[in-house]
């Protein structure tokens, strides 16, 4: 039978591997199933260091919170990728994968449902976009003018009139260039 691998082989092979910090791999060597779960993951991902964020991130603030080592957490790898999948590729935002990760860790429902049924995908579609963008133009007059007269921050007062009347879920990049196209 082959060696259990140790700490510091780990260590190494995820460096050269996953092309992640030192300072990274600690965080993941420390528990084998912590770094079995990276990479279960990352083969879900594509991304190292996004794994990498989730883990150290969210994964460990559900663990502290509820005290429980990650095989405690009922968090399969498969489900979280789908969720950071979905807010890499921009169909959701990174708040509401956030959310969506604390409804799945509580539900244990597929995270594609959860996303669905609370109506968490960013709306990236420009027509309706342009529709939100053009009320709030008109609303806002008086920021309009201040961006016009230069004022770069009118802007993001505008995006976050954009995203409240969208409750959150337009997307905020193409809010910010339909309102600077339109305010040319």
């Amino acid at each position: 039978g082959t060696l259990p691998e140790l700490p510091h082989e780990k260590k190494e092979r995820f460096i050269k591997e996953y092309k992640l910090e030192e300072s990274d791999i600690e965080v993941l060597v420390e528990e084998k199933d912590v770094a079995e779960f990276f990479e279960k993951l990352v083969k879900e991902v594509k991304d190292p260091k996004a794994a990498y964020n989730w883990i150290k991130g969210e994964i460990m603030m559900h663990m502290n919170e509820k005290n429980v080592d990650i095989s405690g957490l009922n968090v399969d790898a498969k489900n979280l990728a789908k969720i950071i999948n979905m807010a890499v590729s921009g169909k959701i935002s990174h708040l509401s994968a956030k959310n969506a990760l604390k409804e799945y860790i509580e539900t244990g429902l597929d995270p594609e449902k959860i996303v669905k049924s609370k109506g968490l995908e960013q709306v990236s579609d420009k027509g309706l976009v342009e529709e939100i963008v053009k009320k709030v133009i008109l609303d806002n007059e008086k920021s309009v003018n201040d961006f016009k007269n230069g004022k770069e921050n009118a802007l993001s007062f505008l995006v976050g009139q954009v995203m409240k009347l969208s409750k959150g879920k337009a997307n905020p990049k193409l809010a910010n260039e339909l309102l600077r196209e339109k305010l040319k």
